[in-house]
């Protein structure tokens, strides 16, 4: 952890979030920073998921009869 100080020597990391000071620091003594982007994850819609599920097993809600 560089809380504070001189950085002498350039340096790599790999896999690893640091802050924006530390960032600055690492990369003025000629160190570099490397994260790998994490994948993209779609949302999955619980709701229609769970009413296609219903739907295909028989127990769809009944629809409402109108109010009069």
């Amino acid at each position: 952890m560089i809380l504070s100080g001189k950085l002498d020597r350039k340096i790599a990391l790999k896999e690893i979030q640091v802050s924006k000071g530390a960032r600055a620091m690492i990369e003025a003594a000629g160190g570099s920073i490397h994260l790998t982007p994490k994948p993209v994850v779609e949302k999955k819609d619980r709701k229609a998921k769970k009413a296609k599920k219903n739907q295909a097993e028989g127990n769809a809600k009944p629809e409402e009869a109108p109010k009069e």
